[in-house]
């Protein structure tokens, strides 16, 4: 995947309890012992997948009300970096609730529907590979941290195992849905 990465701690996924139960689905999706090579391999297969989309294609909601590909693609990149951004703050030792977001009110106040393919491919590619990067660099004890998001305790190891869950669920959704 990435030059220079071949040793990074091995996550288990989040054991309950150390999350919010609203994720279980999500973290159920995944069933590695072995979360950030979960998360490597994972953005080889979702960047396949998204580089065999047409531009046309993108546009695409399978019933009225619900999102565009563009739309579901960009809702995996904002909750990567929502979730992310809380494991950086957690694995640093912040002690104060990190918010919650409103998936449907940064929904609205994107422009994921006007955005190329290769914008969009380009933007998670990033997002992914700097994440993995943070990822890797942690040591055992930073992935046990537990800090406050959302007026839960979460910890480390489990915001990495909603990052691959979320995106486990969605990736199946545009494969099984969106077709």
């Amino acid at each position: 995947m990435q030059a220079g990465l071949s040793n990074w701690v091995k996550v288990k996924r989040a054991p309950k309890g150390e999350y919010n139960p609203f994720y279980a689905g999500y973290i159920s999706l995944i069933s590695e012992e072995d979360v950030i090579g979960y998360i490597i391999d994972q953005h080889e297969r979702f960047m396949d997948y998204l580089s065999k989309l047409d531009q046309q294609d993108l546009g695409f909601a399978y019933a009225p009300g619900k999102w565009s590909k563009a739309q579901v693609i960009g809702h995996i990149i904002d909750t990567e970096r929502v979730m992310a951004y809380r494991a950086l703050c957690i694995a640093r030792g912040e002690q104060v609730m990190l918010p919650g977001f409103d998936q449907d009110q940064y929904m609205a106040e994107s422009s994921f529907n006007s955005r190329t393919k290769e914008s969009l491919i380009r933007e998670f590619d990033y997002v992914r590979r700097g994440n993995i990067e943070m990822f890797c660099s942690w040591d055992e004890e930073h992935v046990k941290y537990v800090g406050n998001a959302n007026g839960s305790a979460c910890s480390v190891a489990a915001l990495l195992s909603i990052i691959a869950g979320h995106l486990e669920h969605h990736f199946k959704m545009l494969k099984e849905r969106y077709i």
